[in-house]
Parts: structure tokens; sequence; C-alpha cells
């Protein structure tokens, strides 16, 4: 799987530029996601961790499982978290969270330090002016 993420240094693989080459590209953290050339070319593409958070709603994707929860401003995290096993469930029909607590754990970890490590917090919605201001301090 690829994620949006890998588009900047995929443009920039393809050009030839390294991210910490170029001058106009120069922010105090290294791009989060990868080339996708080599995969264009035939090479297998290596295994990894995915995370994302868009408006409170959040989700990790690893192997073939992917955890997700929803949110809202009126309402933050309806539903708490689902586990789905892409693999044998495509279209994440079957909440496989109550079966299997430990992975639910395991992810959720997985996706709240990378969250703290990313200025994620907070997550309902509300904050999201001020979370903006943060990241700007950051570059």
């Amino acid at each position: 799987p690829a994620h949006i993420i890998d588009l900047m240094p995929t443009i920039l693989d393809a050009a030839g530029i390294s991210g910490s080459s170029s001058p106009h590209l120069s922010t105090n953290q290294p791009l989060d996601g990868v080339s996708l050339l080599s995969t264009f070319k035939g090479t297998a593409f290596p295994d990894r961790i995915l995370y994302w958070e868009h408006q409170g709603n959040r989700a990790i994707r690893y192997q073939d499982w992917k955890l997700v929860s929803m949110s809202s401003e009126e309402e933050p995290y309806i539903g708490g978290w689902e586990l789905y096993h892409l693999k044998d469930d495509k279209t994440e029909l079957k909440d496989l969270s109550s079966r299997n607590p430990e992975k639910v754990k395991e992810l959720e970890q997985l996706w709240n330090k990378w969250a703290s490590e990313n200025k994620v917090f907070p997550l309902n919605g509300t904050d999201l002016k001020k979370r903006g201001q943060l990241f700007k301090r950051t570059f």
C-alpha cells in the first residue's frame, strides 16, 4: 500500500533530487513518505506502518491489519476503535476489535506514539486552528 505522503519523495526521486539537497525543500523534518519509483519498475514495495488522521478521524495500517476510529466536532470518538483484517475483509465489513483486544491495544499504542511525535493532539476537531499554528512553528 502507498499513501499520499509518498508523492513528494517519488517526484523528487524521479527528478534525481534528494529532499535534503534542495534549498527549496529545506525543513526541520525529513519527509515521512518513501519513493514509489522502484515499485513502478517492478521492485517489491517494503512493508511499513501507515498512520493518518484527518479532522479527528484516525487510522493505522500495519501488514494485513487496519485500526480506525471516527470522530466529529459534535461527538468525539463516536464508536471507538474498529479493527479489520484486510486480507480476509477488503471492504472492512467485519469489525474484529472485540475478538482481538490485544491487537487493538498494540496498534493503538503505535498510533498514539506517532500522534504524539507529530503534534496530532488534540484530536476532537475543535482545536484544528491551534494545531495548525503549532505545526507552522516547527518549520
